[in-house]
């Protein structure tokens, strides 16, 4: 019992004499006394400097957290649209928020399509402005619900969306997350045309692309590597957030 106290001791006389400690406290002292008679007591002096500073309300680099609706419906059975359904996605949001972190929530539709929101109310509710406002949040998925269904009302929708967000002072907060990881010349003309309808509307809508390679159909490149490099310059000025995998 004793050799392993003494042991204990050792270690951690080495951890708070460690150069990173030192550096951090060079305002302030560390030492540790050790009673080697007794094996029920360890005594640890710390002198800690602590610095004057806040952290900032917004976070200056917005960390964005997804979660599938989907998978909230089927772990708690809830009904979607249901009164119990936006109370489990408010539940989810401020959860994630208190650490600064943005939420959005999605749904998969064909291939790797998918729908992107913050808010699960629309523009014209109460809880939209509350949720957008808050200064916790960095930055805030818009959803494009055409990308579910391609119908007029569908349309309708965004651009009532659009025409309400875009006057607002949380605008510049706000992007659109389209499409997860497109493969070919096909899903990123699809990302061409969907952003091109959004910026019809609101021309300084920022759309996000996440992705891996180039087109693997129509090389812009000649290697792999070459290829993702390019993929930015390949989708301007259609997108004006990347994001790699």
């Amino acid at each position: 019992m004793l050799e392993g106290l003494r042991a204990i001791t050792t270690g951690l006389r080495r951890l708070l004499q460690a150069p990173l400690l030192s550096a951090s406290s060079e305002n302030g002292s560390m030492d540790m006394d050790g009673d080697g008679q007794e094996a029920s007591t360890i005594r640890v002096k710390l002198s800690v400097t602590v610095w004057d500073f806040v952290l900032p309300v917004t976070p200056s680099l917005p960390a964005v957290f997804g979660i599938s609706e989907t998978v909230i419906e089927d772990r708690f059975g809830l009904e979607h649209g249901s009164e119990d359904w936006y109370g489990s996605l408010d539940m989810h949001y401020q959860w994630l928020l208190q650490y600064r972190i943005s939420p959005y929530f999605c749904r998969w539709g064909d291939n790797m399509r998918v729908l992107t929101y913050t808010c699960p109310w629309p523009a014209d509710h109460p809880k939209s402005e509350e949720y957008y406002s808050d200064p916790r949040l960095a930055v805030y998925a818009i959803p494009y619900a055409p990308v579910l269904s391609s119908t007029d009302a569908a349309k309708d929708v965004l651009r009532k969306e659009l025409e309400i967000l875009k006057r607002k002072p949380h605008w510049k907060k706000s992007y659109f997350y389209l499409w997860d990881e497109p493969l070919n010349l096909e899903q990123y003309d699809i990302i061409r045309r969907m952003s091109g309808e959004i910026r019809a509307i609101a021309p300084d809508a920022r759309v996000l692309t996440t992705y891996y390679c180039g087109p693997s159909d129509a090389p812009i490149a000649p290697g792999t590597f070459e290829a993702f490099v390019k993929v930015p310059s390949f989708l301007r000025p259609h997108t004006q957030i990347y994001c790699t995998r």
